[in-house]
């Protein structure tokens, strides 16, 4: 029994360090090599293929699976024959436009998805949570600070220190340097580093840094409102929650709740309406919610199929910018591509994660999950999880809750 459990945390240790690699490869390396994407993408799907081989290997993990984390289990098998369905749809409905290669290559990110399995075995064996968590926000960290210096050299030196690609989506805002979806875990690495910030006293400061230079490469780089509000939402429902058992607290809370609501009041809300007025972002989401429902109307509740980029710049060919974004308007133009039925993806995850928190002993953990619960609302609006840029946080998402369900469900 004893060499079974030595085996047991052997292997989670590897696919602990795997997911680390795909970490690394997923944010192409902190940009410090001059690589092609390409190569960063190939050596995090290889990895995510050779963790997946790994579970099936050994076989004890899949049983875990089954047994303490069946949704995932089940989960993975829908998502699997989802994407058959989809390739299946779009090669009859574009014939040769969409070949399997262009398919594969562009539902490549769906493959992290898959990484719930894993991921969920690394939590269980010897309660994993803050190992795991830890290094994603210190990889956030490393990250983020260098895009936020990349950003400051530019913005004082007209200088680039980092390999920043047109791919990485540049330009310039507020005569900033701008780059957008630096970091797929960024939200759960800044509400993390809430959590510890409040709840945990250990290593205290060295989170309020890391917590810091992930909100300023937010707010100076990055220039994401919604993310903005998001992160806010859920850390302000994670400071509410936590218990307060004296006056002093209590009036801390007061205050704090004061302290917020004059400020969005004097300062927040009026230049965050004067910010979305000026720009064509409202008028152009406006065309591309009328752009799904058109879909929608036309191709019934299919919709147009998650396809290729060489498609998409045919078929989206509307709006302020030339072409329709639909990740902008998140679960609505996700619908437009995958079809309305393919919101269960989502929906019924969501049904889960909260049946999961109605029914689990309210303490910290709890809290935390909380406030990803949130950020996940939120987010669904405009930065969709389940979007290509964002979908490596989804897999942690449910084996967090899943995690949750297993060790502190009450019933």
């Amino acid at each position: 029994m004893k060499v079974k459990t030595q085996m047991k945390i052997r292997v989670s240790n590897i696919l602990f360090s795997l997911m680390v690699l795909i970490i690394i490869c997923e944010c192409n390396g902190f940009r410090l090599l001059k690589l092609d994407d390409n190569i960063y993408k190939s050596i995090y799907l290889i990895t995510i293929i050779g963790m997946l081989l790994i579970c099936f290997i050994h076989i004890d993990i899949i049983k875990i699976c089954r047994a303490s984390g069946e949704f995932i289990y089940y989960y993975s098998i829908v998502m699997f024959l989802f994407l058959i369905f989809e390739y299946v749809y779009t090669t009859h409905l574009y014939g040769s436009l969409q070949t399997a290669y262009e398919y594969a290559n562009y539902n490549k990110c769906y493959a992290f998805v898959f990484l719930a399995i894993p991921l969920f075995y690394i939590l269980i064996i010897q309660d994993n949570f803050e190992k795991l968590m830890s290094i994603v926000i210190l990889l956030a960290t490393i990250t983020l600070s260098l895009m936020l210096l990349h950003a400051l050299c530019y913005k004082w030196y007209q200088i680039e220190i980092l390999n920043i690609s047109v791919y990485a989506k540049k330009l310039i805002r507020n005569d900033r340097f701008r780059m957008w979806d630096l970091f797929s875990l960024e939200g759960l690495a800044i509400i993390y580093g809430a959590y510890r910030i409040l709840f945990v006293k250990r290593k205290k400061v060295t989170y309020i840094i890391q917590t810091v230079i992930c909100v300023a490469a937010l707010v100076y780089v990055e220039q994401t409102r919604m993310m903005l509000i998001a992160l806010a939402a859920s850390i302000l429902v994670m400071f509410f929650m936590k218990p307060c058992k004296t006056a002093n607290g209590i009036l801390a809370k007061g205050l704090v709740i004061a302290t917020v609501g004059i400020v969005n009041a004097a300062l927040v809300i009026p230049k965050l309406i004067i910010s979305l007025s000026r720009g064509n972002s409202i008028a152009n989401r406006l065309i591309e919610i009328q752009f799904v429902y058109n879909v929608l109307h036309n191709q019934g509740m299919l919709g147009l199929g998650i396809i290729s980029y060489n498609l998409q710049s045919s078929l989206y060919n509307h709006g302020i910018y030339s072409r329709v974004f639909l990740d902008d308007i998140g679960l609505i133009g996700y619908m437009a591509r995958a079809g309305i039925w393919s919101v269960v993806l989502f929906i019924v995850p969501m049904i889960r994660m909260l049946w999961i928190l109605l029914n689990a002993y309210k303490n910290e953990f709890t809290i935390f999950l909380w406030s990803i619960y949130i950020y996940l609302i939120i987010t669904s609006s405009t930065l969709f999880v389940l979007d290509n840029q964002r979908i490596l946080m989804w897999p942690f998402c449910l084996s967090l809750f899943e995690f949750c369900n297993k060790k502190y469900n009450r019933k």
